[in-house]
Order: C-alpha cells, then sequence, then structure tokens
C-alpha cells in the first residue's frame, strides 16, 4: 500500500526460513538503520498480531511482519533476504 507524496509503503513480509531475521530481536535485525524501515506489527506463526512490537520481540521462521518505509528500502530488505546481500 502505497501512502502518496511521502514515497512511503506498508508491506507484509514472511520471514524466510534462512533469513538473517531468524532468531533475531527486532532490535539485533537493524532494519531502521540499515533500510530506514519500521515494524509496525509483528504475526507470529500460530499466534496473535503484536502491534507497535517492542524492539526485544524475536523473529522466527515463518512470522509475518507489517512494515512500513521507502520504496528503496524495501527493494534492499527484499534482496537481502533473498540471499543477494
Amino acid at each position: 500500500t502505497s501512502l502518496g507524496k511521502e514515497g512511503l509503503v506498508v508491506e507484509e513480509l514472511t520471514v524466510p526460513e534462512k533469513s538473517f531475521l531468524v532468531e533475531r530481536t527486532l532490535a539485533e535485525s537493524q532494519l531502521k538503520p540499515k533500510y530506514g524501515i519500521t515494524v509496525i506489527g509483528v504475526k507470529p506463526v500460530g499466534g496473535r498480531m503484536i502491534i507497535s512490537p517492542g524492539p526485544e520481540v524475536r523473529l522466527q521462521p515463518g512470522d509475518i511482519v507489517v512494515i512500513i518505509g521507502s520504496v528503496t528500502g524495501l527493494e534492499q530488505l527484499s534482496r537481502d533476504l533473498n540471499g543477494h546481500r
């Protein structure tokens, strides 16, 4: 979902099984400093959506992460998640 003139996009992504995000907390993942991306929600596998998750939330394969950021930041994250680091 695009947020117009600001150039921001809201996306859902599923944490891949072998990604650098697995077993890392949101703080450890460094999504904001590396990609300019803010996590606004996390839905753990078999769990309920966590809105505005804290930095201590640990990601697991299959978790759904709701993020907001620039198209460029989201594209870079997508490349990195798919092993093109």
